[in-house]
């Protein structure tokens, strides 16, 4: 269970948690996601398939059919809850694979910022990934032990994508979204130029 859930899904899991056809198979399977990221378990590992099955699996609670269009029509009316402007992301599948997918930098900060008032946010912070955890892409500028860096990556051939929030000394939390596709430099000089921006987030 640890290792197959994703940070990805983490929000799709507690989404799932307010809907009130979930039943109870299922919310004892998502309490299990749930605690796997309270531990800390997944914060680093990414598994396409469970996505585009949970991003299916909402669409079953939806209206009985566990397909892309229902899943969709889920997460658009969760938007909408939320006060998500809609018009900001094209959702075609659930894993994010998709070259036909498309999303704003703001909407994926608005995302964010909605996401912290929610109850189950202890949880998805917990759940992402944390500064010292990716060191391979030579992106995270040391940060002070009165500071906080929470990060996901999503990254893929011409694509550098890193979410998250940033809690300052004072106490103030600012969520980012650095989304870079289809640059024509190689990847070092993308990670160099991407590693300059965090460090100025972190002097907020």
């Amino acid at each position: 269970m640890k290792k197959i859930f994703a940070t990805s899904l983490i929000t799709v899991a507690c989404m799932l948690f307010q809907t009130a056809n979930a039943q109870s198979a299922l919310s004892n399977l998502l309490s299990n996601v749930a605690n796997a990221a309270a531990q800390g378990a997944t914060t680093q590992t990414n598994n396409n398939l469970a996505a585009e099955s949970l991003f299916k699996l909402m669409g079953y609670l939806r209206d009985g059919h566990g397909n892309y269009e229902s899943g969709r029509k889920f997460m658009y009316e969760y938007f909408n809850e939320l006060g998500l402007d809609g018009t900001e992301i094209n959702m075609v599948d659930g894993s994010g694979l998709s070259r036909d997918n498309h999303v704003t930098a703001y909407f994926v900060c608005q995302f964010l910022d909605a996401v912290a008032r929610q109850p189950f946010f202890p949880d998805f912070a917990r759940a992402m990934g944390i500064s010292e955890k990716i060191p391979e892409y030579d992106i995270i500028p040391e940060v002070s032990d009165d500071c906080s860096l929470k990060i996901k990556s999503g990254v893929m051939t011409g694509v550098r994508n890193f979410v998250g929030y940033f809690t300052n000394e004072d106490d103030q939390m600012f969520s980012f979204a650095i989304m870079c596709n289809n640059y024509d430099c190689d990847d070092a000089t993308m990670n160099r130029l991407i590693k300059d921006i965090i460090e100025e987030i972190i002097r907020l």
